[in-house]
């Protein structure tokens, strides 16, 4: 069997793979917020109003969360692609959050004043374009970036789920202590439903500063 149509295979026979399919989630990636919500309390507060769901697509992760919290007042997926929405609680930019109008249209489109989100969600990864170095350092901007928004979009109380990658040692510290100076509390995890071998891992970051 060719290694691509062997990859395919195993991973519709992998079992987050099945499991997504009878649970009638949109990917396997759903299981990765589920586990981290059931052990960090991402949405254990008693009022969250509205998430940001940056990279969005194929929207698993906003359908988890607009399945736990049907109190939700809003959720807001951002992706390169086109996302269907699930419910009139669910809205979706096509936008890049790199571009420097970004958090002003967020703000436009809910016509609210930042900060509102209770919740940021980021499950961003660069496209890999095979160079090492270079695939980790636009990796570590992208986070940097979605650091950025959560100063500007997310209240103070507020908690972020951060994709990151292990890679360039000096790039990680800068971004683990940027975490640290907005949020009280930041964690480090690696769901079970992640693909073996994989670098990815989750900043879990909890309870954002108040700022002057």
């Amino acid at each position: 069997m060719p290694s691509n149509k062997r990859w395919i295979h195993e991973r519709r026979h992998e079992a987050y793979y099945k499991r997504a399919k009878k649970d009638g989630y949109l990917s396997r990636a759903a299981y990765k917020i589920k586990q981290i919500d059931e052990k960090y309390g991402i949405f254990d507060a008693n009022e969250v109003g509205w998430v940001l769901d940056l990279c969005s697509a194929p929207g698993s992760w906003t359908q988890y969360v607009h399945d736990k919290n049907p109190t939700i007042e809003g959720i807001i997926g951002v992706d390169l692609q086109n996302v269907r929405s699930i419910s009139d609680r669910v809205s979706f930019m096509r936008k890049d959050i790199m571009d420097e109008d970004f958090i002003e249209m967020v703000c436009k489109a809910t016509g609210k004043t930042a900060p509102f989100f209770s919740v940021v969600l980021s499950d961003c990864a660069q496209k890999f374009t095979g160079a090492r170095s270079v695939d980790l350092f636009r990796q570590h901007e992208l986070s940097l970036r979605v650091v950025d928004v959560c100063k500007h979009l997310l209240l103070p109380g507020g908690n972020c789920i951060l994709k990151s990658f292990q890679g360039l040692p000096e790039e990680s510290r800068e971004l683990e202590g940027a975490l640290k100076g907005l949020f009280g509390s930041v964690f480090k995890t690696k769901p079970d439903s992640s693909q073996k071998g994989s670098p990815e891992f989750y900043f879990i970051c909890k309870d954002k500063k108040a700022t002057s």
